[in-house]
């Protein structure tokens, strides 16, 4: 199927078939059908919305589904690491269904229950110091059913983050909740220079080494951190 993954269009739904598998695989189908995005979300690798917040009108029919999202910046993983954050994501769909609860602190501490559950299908969690059972990696066992089922890398993602071990939280109501540990983007470093002057301490900006003479004092300007 890798060659077939041309753009976003094809990953979303290439996403979306593999919740389908994940959802008859793990979940006896009693998942319901959801909205599969992939979409900029710094500080997580996925997240699963609490409100039905995608909404179809077809005359008299309206139909409502949650969002489970992809972080568009962490697509570049191996494609076992993506399918344990749609499985991350489908364990919170299926506690929310069922009333149960398995995050608390405003929707960003994973508690045990969590743990649990997603153990059951294949996953490995870890606990950060801050956001609880939410760092997430696949088993063995979750390997060997995404090689059994022929999954391949998507070949597409967006070059916003660089992926680190860490961890962060989530919210309630429409907003996310549910990650497995990805860190918040590293900023880069600014490239302009400061130059002030030594003696009226008068200063310019340049992006690369020069040099300047200060046209108050005729001093040479010096470099500044």
């Amino acid at each position: 199927m890798e060659n077939e993954i041309i753009d976003y269009a094809t990953a979303a739904k290439y996403l979306k078939e593999i919740y389908c598998l994940l959802n008859k695989d793990y979940f006896n189908n009693e998942l319901e059908d959801v909205t599969i995005t992939i979409q900029k979300k710094a500080g997580s690798f996925g997240h699963f919305s609490l409100d039905k917040v995608w909404k179809r009108e077809d005359g008299q029919v309206v139909d409502r589904q949650h969002e489970i999202n992809i972080s568009a910046g962490y697509m570049a993983r191996p494609i076992e690491n993506i399918v344990a954050t749609l499985m991350h994501e489908c364990v919170h769909l299926y506690n929310f269904s069922i009333g149960v609860k398995d995050v608390s602190s405003n929707g960003v501490y994973h508690n045990r229950i969590f743990k649990k559950e997603a153990e059951k299908r294949g996953l490995i969690i870890n606990k950060h110091p801050q956001y609880g059972w939410t760092l997430t990696t696949p088993s063995p066992m979750l390997i060997d059913w995404v090689k059994k089922n022929g999954l391949v890398d998507i070949p597409i993602y967006r070059e916003d983050y660089m992926v680190q071990v860490g961890g962060t939280g989530g919210a309630d109501g429409n907003k996310p909740i549910g990650t497995d540990g990805a860190a918040k983007p590293v900023k880069k470093k600014c490239s302009t220079r400061k130059y002030v002057c030594p003696s009226c301490n008068l200063s310019v900006r340049a992006t690369k080494e020069v040099f300047i003479i200060c046209g108050n004092c005729m001093e040479t300007m010096e470099v500044r951190e």
